[in-house]
């Protein structure tokens, strides 16, 4: 990846306000959910010691997150595994 491509993929200012709004109407256990999952990438047994919560406990709360955040079902499947192309 260039300079140029690392500029022009970078959020801008008014889309890094809009995720912290967003992030900021979550319940603070919620919000430390999203940090420990989607920010940090740690695996949910990890994050779930990290927090110190039973690890359904931390499923729950990380689909009422993402639900709240509204992310499509879609674009979630797609961070899990990639979409494979429609044949042509």
């Amino acid at each position: 990846m260039d300079n140029t491509t690392a500029l022009i993929d970078r959020p801008t200012h008014a889309q890094r306000a809009g995720l912290h709004a967003a992030l900021t109407a979550l319940a603070p256990l919620d919000r430390a959910v999203v940090r420990e999952l989607y920010l940090l990438r740690r695996p949910p047994a990890q994050a779930a010691e990290e927090l110190g919560m039973p690890l359904a406990e931390l499923h729950a709360r990380a689909t009422r997150a993402v639900r709240r955040l509204g992310v499509p079902a879609r674009a979630r499947r797609a961070e899990r595994r990639p979409i494979p192309p429609k044949a042509a």
